[in-house]
């Protein structure tokens, strides 16, 4: 929208002054729609939202000056530093709890919680950017019609463009934020847009990766029905609750638990031979696609312009495009790369075809274990439960050396930390391997979590002290 500079007010307190870049500024719609924003923002009070200072939508350009947060966004704070620890979490949702009983005070639906809108300063969270807030009593912001927000953390009825979105949709969007930062994740996934919000609308969230004591919560705020959510109230006595709602710390589940939570259930089992779609011969297609499908299919020009020849199909006929990059991403004669690429843009057209494309490479044992892994890391992606089954399926492979299970651990910890740490620990432990990868495996657990992984040093010291391992020595 513009350029947001750090000034100093007359009397030296640091101020933030968004500058609306000209190209809307020009705009009397976005004017209008700014001037909301500032009055939206002014109405606000509590400790979790951000002053207005002052402000002129109808300037050249147009301005507005808030009080400065001193921290970055959770955005950047959980790319920075990783998933925050379940005690944290807790904290930042009653606080956001709180910045949304004051939003809603004032009449407004917030309409865009996301970790970019949310400050982490040093005394609480800050809700910021009330940019497509909506006042209760106003039929809409924009076009009845219109799908405002951003797609991962929209709620089911923004996506329908229900008019009656009132404040269980921010609820929504808090359970979405509190999953990404517990996980680093989204909870419906990423990939084309249109996916992740046929998802939000139709599957249920992955949650797996959530800690126990925030799932609940998290699941919840959730529900895909409004008046199935919890009120802010709930909200704020679940998250602030003492005992063990929140833990931390926990010590790895045992392995046979671990795996049973992602390949037991239906729902999650990878599956899939991709369906067959037949692709019509050159008398039956039109001229226009006639060469394009051509070139898509043909193996005397590289595995880009294949690519880049069945998008453009895509863009005239999805069933047709996703087809021709199912063929380029079975084509043993291109690199696994390219076929990889090939499946996951097919995801982009037709979600569950790309999954079943991507699994079958995971699983295809004439692949170098690395690219299976990629290829199992890319369905994690998209879909968390069957990427992480995937992971574990390639653990249990009797053949795969300790350092591809360590490989495999780490892709793990970006989805499922207690998946990574259950493997590492059973690698340490196990004196079946060569002591040298035991501690390698201990290594790479202390870099994933400290903590956990000092513990396990101390397992493996006491075991080889002993003796209990056989001949080794500390």
């Amino acid at each position: 929208m513009g350029t947001v500079y750090l000034g100093l007010s007359p009397g030296g307190r640091p101020v933030a002054v968004k500058v609306i870049r000209a190209e809307y500024g020009n705009d009397p719609e976005f004017r209008r729609r700014f001037a909301t924003e500032i009055t939206a923002a002014q109405r606000v009070g509590g400790f979790y939202t951000t002053h207005v200072v002052d402000a002129d939508p109808y300037g050249d350009p147009p301005w507005m000056v808030t009080a400065y947060v001193d921290g970055p966004s959770l955005y950047r704070t959980v790319i920075d530093q990783g998933p925050l620890s379940p005690e944290r979490v807790a904290r930042l949702g009653a606080g956001l709890v709180e910045a949304l009983g004051a939003i809603h005070g004032c009449g407004l639906v917030h309409r865009d919680l996301k970790p970019s809108n949310i400050l982490i300063a040093s005394d609480g969270p800050r809700v910021i950017d009330f940019g497509i807030a909506r006042a209760l009593e106003v039929t809409s912001a924009t076009t009845t019609s219109a799908i405002v927000g951003t797609p991962a953390y929209m709620s089911p009825e923004q996506i329908l463009a229900d008019r009656q979105i009132g404040p269980p949709s921010d609820v929504f969007s808090l359970g979405s934020v509190l999953a990404y930062a517990a996980t680093g994740t989204v909870p419906f996934g990423v990939g084309h847009p249109q996916a992740v919000l046929f998802r939000i609308v139709q599957d249920e969230p992955a949650l797996s990766q959530v800690p126990l004591g925030i799932r609940d919560i998290v699941a919840a705020c959730l529900a895909k029905r409004p008046a199935s959510r919890p009120t802010l109230g709930e909200l704020l006595t679940a998250l602030s609750a003492d005992g063990d709602t929140v833990t931390a710390n926990r010590p790895p589940r045992p392995a046979a638990e671990t795996i049973d939570r992602y390949v037991t259930p239906t729902s999650t089992q990878p599956s899939g031979e991709p369906s067959r779609f037949a692709i019509p011969g050159d008398s039956e297609l039109p001229a226009d696609l006639r060469n394009l499908v051509r070139r898509a299919r043909s193996r005397t020009i590289d595995a880009i312009d294949r690519r880049r020849a069945a998008l453009e199909v895509a863009e005239r006929d999805s069933a047709l495009g996703v087809a021709l990059l199912g063929e380029l991403a079975k084509d043993r004669s291109v690199e696994p790369f390219h076929r990889r690429l090939a499946a996951k843009t097919a995801s982009d057209w037709d979600l569950r075809q790309g999954i079943a494309l991507l699994t079958e490479q995971a699983r295809d044992k004439r692949d170098e274990s690395h690219d299976r892994l990629e290829a199992a890391g890319e369905v994690a992606g998209v879909d968390q439960a069957i990427g992480v089954a995937l992971l574990l399926e390639q653990c249990r492979d009797p053949a795969l050396s300790p350092s591809a299970r360590r490989e495999i651990a780490k892709k793990l910890a970006i989805f499922d930390m207690d998946a990574a740490m259950t493997i590492l620990t059973e690698q340490a432990l196990d004196a079946a391997f060569d002591r040298d990868d035991r501690i390698r495996a201990v290594a790479e657990a202390r870099a994933l979590d400290y903590t956990r992984g000092s513990a396990l040093l101390e397992r493996l010291t006491d075991n080889l002290r002993d003796g209990k391992d056989g001949p080794h020595r500390t």
